[in-house]
Formats: C-alpha cells, sequence, structure tokens
C-alpha cells in the first residue's frame, strides 16, 4: 500500500492539476471506510532549473557583465518562486490535514526529482512542466526522462480535470503492462465505488479477449472487479485507445512504459509517447 509520494511542482497549470489531485488521494486514502485509511506523506519538490538558467550562449564583446546580471536575475526571480509555490503547497496541504514535507533543489530538474524520488512510492507530475520560470510556456524532456529511466511509477496529470466515472487498464500482456497492473494493484489506489475496465487491442480478437481473461484474473485475486474490452483492430493502438478512452471518460489510465519495441520505441515514439503527449486522462505509468 502506498505510504509516501513525490509531488513536481512548477508554475504551470498541469501542476497545479496534480497538486489537486495528489492532496485529493492523500485525504481519500487517510479516510477510507473499509478500515484500510492509512496517512499518505506528500512531498512537494521544486526546482530551479539553474544549468538552464546559466547556460552559456553567444554574446557580443562586453556582452558578457550583462548576461551575468540578466541571469543573476532570473536565477532570484526563479528562487522567489520556488519559494512562493513551496510555501502555497504547505498550506494547502495543513488546511487538508495531509502530512508534507518540502524540497527545495536547484540543478537538472529530472536529477533533482529522481534523487528525491527514491524516498518515496510514486512520482506525480503535470504532463507539461516549465521549472525555468519564465514568462512563456515552455515543455521539456523531464517527464519523458522520468517515465523511461526511473524505477518508481509515475503518475502524470493534464491541465484541465475532466472528471471521470472509472479506471482504465491498457493491457497488451508485456512485462511493462504486466508490472504497471501489479503495482497499480499493490499500491491500493483503487477508489471506493470505481468502475474497472480492461482494455486489450491485437489483430486476432481471441488473442485480445485472452489478455483481458488474464489480467481480469489477476485483478479478481484482489476482489477487483472489471469489465473486459478485447478489440480485434489492425489500426494503430493509440488511435484505438484514444477512441474508446473519449466513451468510458475514465478518471485515471493504467499501462505499462515502453511495452513493446526497446530502445527504438524510446526514443523513436510508441504508444507511450503518444499517449504522454496527447492524453487528456491522467496516467499511470510504470516499466
Amino acid at each position: 500500500m502506498i505510504r509516501s509520494a513525490l509531488l513536481a511542482l512548477d508554475a504551470t497549470e498541469a501542476s497545479t492539476m496534480a497538486q489537486e489531485k495528489a492532496i485529493g488521494f492523500c485525504q481519500y486514502v487517510g479516510s477510507r471506510s473499509d478500515g484500510s485509511g492509512c496517512a499518505i506523506h506528500l512531498t512537494g519538490v521544486a526546482v530551479v532549473d539553474r544549468p538552464a538558467i546559466e547556460r552559456r550562449e553567444a554574446a557580443p564583446i562586453g556582452g558578457g557583465a550583462f548576461k551575468v546580471d540578466r541571469d543573476e536575475t532570473r536565477l532570484r526571480d526563479a528562487q522567489e518562486k520556488v519559494a512562493q509555490i513551496l510555501d502555497d503547497f504547505e498550506a494547502r496541504c495543513h488546511k487538508a490535514g495531509v502530512p508534507c514535507s518540502v524540497i527545495r533543489s536547484e540543478g537538472h530538474p529530472y536529477e533533482q526529482i529522481e534523487r528525491a524520488a527514491c524516498q518515496h512510492d510514486v512520482i506525480l507530475i503535470g504532463r507539461h512542466t516549465n521549472f525555468h520560470f519564465e514568462t512563456r510556456e515552455q515543455s521539456d524532456d523531464t517527464v519523458m526522462r522520468l517515465v523511461r529511466d526511473h524505477p518508481r511509477p509515475i503518475i502524470i496529470t493534464p491541465e484541465r480535470n475532466l472528471g471521470g466515472r472509472g479506471v482504465v487498464i491498457a493491457y497488451d500482456g508485456s512485462l511493462q503492462a504486466s508490472r504497471a497492473l501489479h503495482m497499480w494493484i499493490l499500491l491500493h489506489l483503487l477508489q471506493e465505488e470505481t468502475k474497472v475496465h480492461l482494455i486489450s487491442v491485437n489483430r486476432d480478437e481471441a488473442e485480445a479477449r485472452r489478455l483481458c481473461d488474464e489480467a481480469a484474473a489477476l485483478l479478481s485475486h484482489h476482489d477487483i472487479s472489471a469489465t473486459t474490452h478485447p478489440i480485434a483492430s489492425g489500426d494503430k493502438v493509440v488511435s484505438v485507445l484514444n477512441r474508446h478512452f473519449a466513451d468510458l471518460a475514465p478518471r485515471m489510465i493504467v499501462m505499462g512504459a515502453f511495452g513493446t519495441g526497446g530502445l527504438r520505441a524510446r526514443f523513436f515514439g510508441s504508444t507511450t509517447l503518444a499517449m504522454i503527449k496527447d492524453c487528456p486522462y491522467p496516467l499511470f505509468l510504470y516499466q
């Protein structure tokens, strides 16, 4: 069962949504009516991307001093915003009765988050991150690096809350999909009265049905019932999934990260990358 969570905080709308979901989930787990309630310690980490702010740039003769002054101003502004973000986070947690702590950090965001995450059960982060704290919107590769390289499961939130009626598990029989399903079960993330849907996509309908039955059997051992959706299709998996996600309106999608394709899928595109980029629903990913 989950005992601690790390929440990556920045100034984006997706980060705000991640914070709302994290605090709401911690409140729910702490007050479960089935007797399994427990306090979850929520740690907020905010990172000043100092290497990006101070990166070397071509400058005209005499422009070096200007860059130093500009970098110092940007760094100071970012540090002030981090302090405010963490203060607001602590205030919200205290108001909600959620045990919390904060981490102020400077460096490459993914490295700082990875280091902090080793002490927690799960990472929560907004889909689009901006640790530069500048006026323009900017998405970096922090989320991709965490999904690809870190041993902890990660929950990725979009910018808007579309509500949702249940949990959808996308299961393809891969090692990663099996791990993700099992980790989701063991962390006890399913909320009461939440419907669970299992989707398997395969060219062969019989194989899609077999995969659904396989995952449903594991869920049943944990007293979780699921509606199965075996889908026979030769279309791109992400297109098929998105069509069904729209009908099911999930509260969360559970799936394995980089389940097929190996290194090529990691760097040249996969269902995982497409889902991270475009999915409007929260994702629970694990590999």
